[in-house]
């Protein structure tokens, strides 16, 4: 009786580990462990690239696309529209962004350049006269014209929301200078001789340090150019950022008090509270207007002197690195992004405004 019992345990043994052995050879692929789906899902991330999604047109395109002539553009976040300094048509062009069509050329300047939204439901606009001119949103007239007093274009602008101010650059002046605009007055109310400055370029508005910062792209002082860190109450410099190779253009803000800087040279993103260069970006030169994308946390850069070719430059804002370079075409020199879909917007001669996106 103890041999059959012990006979019967030996056999229930073997059929209970043949049974694990099919278990673990048949297990379905739903039943991996959970590092393989991590690593499946780094390796997708890791090959997100961008690629042309859209354009978007004028309606008289085709009769000026070889000729189109633009400067920066500007997306307003609240509305989703796009507006667009269009110099061909004298004007600023006006594009839903939900439906990605153009509305409508608001007219009335003579050659537009920098551009941006205020909270008061206005649109600023530096122009080719030396003025800077305010349009009502809701009308999409010209409500105010404000002279700079320059002989030269008023070119980038920025804006200061706490303090309900416009400051404007008239970098191409012989003497450059500054002028900060009353956003309820309409009017200057200060000015600042830049006389050492060899243009002036990009600038914004920091709520963390309440100054302005200002890309000058060269001074006798400083052949590489310099940031300038400018105090909009007393209207003065009060730090001056020495850049070596750089050049700067283009400037924008980004996370962690730091801000990205477009240069004839390598692109660079520097910190705010130290003033140091955290980082330098090979792939990416020659950029003039740039953009931080707060929906996806990284920077756009429209290099369009880029040595090679021209490039839209994609950068991780967080991790500080580059990500991709994607081709674009000679003169794409203005970038702006939608942040609510993550689409960058680049204006291109011959073709209209080209729309990209990650995939």
């Amino acid at each position: 009786m103890k041999k059959q019992l012990w006979a019967g345990v030996v056999v229930l043994a073997a059929l209970v580990l043949v049974a694990l052995l099919i278990g673990v050879a048949f297990r379905p692929a739903s039943a991996a462990p959970s590092t393989a789906k991590k690593a499946a899902t780094t390796t997708k991330a890791a090959s997100t690239t961008y690629r042309q999604v859209g354009v978007m047109t004028l309606p008289d395109m085709s009769a000026i696309q070889q000729k189109w002539s633009l400067d920066i553009g500007w997306v307003d976040q609240q509305s989703h529209l796009y507006y667009l300094a269009d110099r061909t048509n004298k004007g600023i062009d006006v594009f839903d962004l939900s439906k990605h069509q153009f509305v409508t050329t608001i007219g009335g300047f003579v050659g537009p350049n920098g551009i941006l939204t205020d909270n008061q439901g206005q649109l600023w606009v530096g122009d080719k006269d030396s003025t800077v001119k305010v349009v009502n949103l809701q009308t999409r007239k010209i409500v105010a014209t404000i002279p700079t007093g320059g002989t030269e274009r008023a070119d980038e602008i920025s804006y200061d929301p706490q303090d309900q101010l416009i400051m404007v650059a008239n970098g191409d002046d012989k003497q450059p200078f500054i002028s900060f605009i009353s956003v309820t007055q309409r009017a200057i109310v200060k000015k600042l001789p830049l006389p050492d400055a060899q243009g002036l370029e990009g600038s914004a508005w920091d709520a963390t340090s309440h100054l302005f910062y200002l890309s000058v792209p060269k001074t006798s002082k400083n052949p590489g150019g310099e940031i300038d860190a400018i105090d909009p109450l007393k209207g003065n410099v009060v730090k001056v950022a020495p850049l070596s190779k750089c050049n700067p253009t283009g400037f924008a803000l980004g996370p962690n008090h730091q801000a990205i800087v477009g240069c004839d040279g390598n692109a660079l993103v520097l910190d705010l509270t130290n003033w140091k260069v955290l980082a330098t970006f090979s792939q990416v030169s020659g950029a003039d207007e740039v953009w931080y994308n707060s929906g996806d946390q990284r920077y756009y850069l429209a290099a369009d002197g880029n040595p090679s070719s021209p490039v839209l430059g994609v950068i991780d804002a967080v991790g500080l690195k580059w990500l991709q370079n994607v081709p674009t075409k000679s003169g794409s020199h203005s970038v702006a992004v939608d942040a609510s879909g993550n689409v960058a917007l680049v204006p291109t001669t011959g073709a209209g405004v080209v729309m990209y996106a990650a995939s």
